[in-house]
């Protein structure tokens, strides 16, 4: 999470839609507001961080919690979001000694592993505006708002770049129980966003 307090917005990091570069660009441009104290009511676990910070996946509605409605409601909050279908998969990749994918969907539909708890609260999006994962063009919308310039592509040279990969790319890796899964547990998303397996 980002709260840049003179540009009067927040930016609420999601699970990989490329959120981690977003907020490393937006910190270059302009500095993060920290509140100590709501740090502290946002910090969910009982092991506190190194250096007060705010925890990287902040839920949008605790912060309207300690804000107040009002108040949040005069801060631009924006957040992205990605097809569940592709942002399950692309999680399930970053896991060392990881089960079967399906095995592993089932256990991360269970406990929430891949969730919109930052940006909506009971399937009720509470933010200013969601950015669709393949929307390049108005992520660079929300950022020319407050003046921020878009940022150059970097890509590894060992990688593929995401937006360049053939789309349904991830296709071939469901069975129809995980894309049953998925289509049951995050309906509300795939109708939201008018997005498909």
């Amino acid at each position: 999470m980002i709260w840049c307090k003179p540009k009067n917005f927040i930016f609420f990091e999601t699970r990989r839609t490329s959120s981690t570069s977003m907020s490393h660009h937006i910190k270059f441009h302009c500095k993060n507001h920290l509140n100590l104290e709501l740090a502290d009511y946002l910090r969910e676990s009982l092991d506190p961080p190194p250096f007060p910070r705010y925890p990287r996946h902040a839920r949008a509605m605790r912060v309207r919690e300690f804000l107040g409605e009002e108040k949040f409601d005069k801060i631009y909050t924006f957040a992205m979001e990605r097809n569940p279908f592709e942002k399950a998969w692309s999680l399930y990749k970053l896991k060392k000694g990881r089960p079967p994918f399906t095995q592993w969907l089932k256990a991360a539909a269970r406990v929430g592993t891949i969730s919109n708890s930052a940006y909506a609260h009971n399937n009720t999006i509470i933010v200013s505006e969601v950015i669709r994962f393949e929307d390049i063009a108005h992520k660079h919308q929300v950022l020319r708002r407050f003046n921020i310039p878009t940022p150059v592509p970097y890509h590894h040279k060992m990688t593929t770049p995401v937006h360049h990969r053939p789309p349904g790319y991830y296709r071939k890796h469901y069975d129809t129980e995980a894309r049953d899964i998925i289509e049951e547990q995050f309906a509300w998303e795939l109708e939201h966003f008018d997005w498909s397996f």
